[in-house]
């Protein structure tokens, strides 16, 4: 008999797969209500769980995460022999970044920054309408997609990025979660393991979900703790290099908000004063007020921002630290500076005629002269006649979704 727990989490997983369906750079494709509903279903029917393994592991249903070693191999010896020709394809792109970014010199942890960086910026949700992405999820979930067509599922990213640090001789596994509807990367750096999530970051890096601990995955997703390896360090979390010095409560929303206007939206509250059960419970209902505040931001362009995660941590030295991510999300492309004046008002005119057109045609409502729209270099103001919408409420769009965490 499944649990009550396992039934909330399918409906999780629905809703959230519904989610992801914005935007071209998602994590699946809803190709339909059917393959979803298919999916769930074979989630209820299996008796026991798969053994956990790193590759050969289906993703939603449909992403598989295959191994990456064979092209790393290549890149390492020098013998390419062993290739086929789209493998030697993603060996000579992965190559050609490698040499633009890294550096002699490099530690391995400036080595992941800069893959992350080169990553996040350029394998957006790109901004070229003419690039031919694929049909179907053929090369969506590996390497030579996301580096041929800067579009992928996150599989493909995740896959993308532990292909790098394989090239690199840095330990890098690909993990995914329990339910399998979202994967992304543990890299070792220095000794210590931490998670990093390109997908989540990727078109923003605000390294939000770079270098975390098990502690603060945990607060979005769960995975088989007992094959993959514990991430327990926070030294190389970008959060730690702000680190926020505050004497009590009062300082918290001072802190948070300064970061935020200084662009770190990524970092850890220390305290001078003692930080026990009381104090950390009285701290998380401070932030759980600015949090709820923080949900009414939004930008010209549409988005805004919410908090991505808060938790007390331990830290390194044997304290506990108040960790905090924000989320900047859906900002909109502005196309305004696209069309000169001229064009716009011109186009524009066209439209409006154009529409009033179809109005005529398909019957509408025949009231004044000029349709239902009027042409804004005319007499009439531009101005929707709104008769028929009397007591209808303009909506609030203002607030976005998050294709991050909320896309799996």
């Amino acid at each position: 008999m499944k649990s009550n727990g396992f039934k909330i989490t399918c409906v999780v997983i629905v809703a959230v797969l519904l989610l992801a369906g914005v935007g071209t750079s998602i994590c699946y494709s809803l190709k339909s209500y059917k393959a979803i509903n298919e999916y769930v279903k074979e989630m209820h029917e299996k008796e026991e769980p798969e053994e956990t393994q790193e590759n050969d592991v289906t993703i939603a249903g449909s992403y598989k995460i295959r191994s990456t070693e064979a092209i790393s191999d290549a890149y390492k010896s020098g013998d390419t022999s062993a290739l086929d020709d789209k493998q030697k394809e993603t060996l000579d792109m992965a190559s050609k970044i490698l040499d633009e970014i890294i550096t002699d010199g490099m530690s391995d942890y400036e080595k992941e920054i800069a893959v992350y960086d080169w990553m996040c910026k350029n394998l957006a949700n790109d901004s070229n309408l003419l690039v031919v992405i694929p049909a179907g999820s053929g090369d969506t979930d590996n390497p030579y997609g996301v580096l041929k067509y800067h579009n992928a599922v996150c599989v493909g990213y995740a896959t993308t990025f532990r292909l790098f640090m394989q090239m690199m001789d840095i330990e890098c596994m690909v993990i995914h979660n329990t339910e399998c509807y979202h994967s992304w990367d543990l890299v070792k750096i220095d000794g210590d393991w931490y998670h990093t999530d390109i997908y989540s970051d990727v078109g923003r890096g605000q390294y939000a979900y770079f270098n975390m601990t098990d502690a603060m995955r945990s607060s979005q997703e769960s995975w088989d703790t007992s094959y993959f390896p514990a991430a327990t360090s926070m030294k190389r979390n970008k959060a730690m290099e702000n680190i926020i010095e505050c004497a009590g409560l009062s300082d918290i929303p001072g802190a948070i908000g300064q970061s935020i206007m200084d662009g770190n939206l990524s970092f850890v509250m220390k305290f001078s004063c003692e930080v026990n059960e009381e104090f950390a419970r009285r701290a998380i209902a401070v932030i759980d007020i600015f949090s709820n505040a923080i949900d009414t931001i939004s930008f010209p362009n549409g988005g805004g921002m919410w908090m991505n995660g808060y938790r007390w941590l331990p830290n390194d030295d044997g304290g506990f630290v108040l960790w905090v991510s924000v989320y900047k999300y859906g900002e909109e492309e502005d196309n305004s500076d696209a069309l000169t004046e001229e064009e716009r008002d011109e186009i524009t005119s066209a439209i409006y005629e154009m529409i009033n057109t179809i109005q005529e045609k398909l019957g509408g409502n025949g009231e004044g002269e000029g349709g239902i729209y009027d042409n804004p270099d005319g007499s009439d103001d531009g101005e929707f006649e709104d008769d028929n919408v009397d007591g209808v409420e303009d909506s609030d769009d203002s607030e976005g979704e998050d294709d991050s965490e909320g896309e799996e």
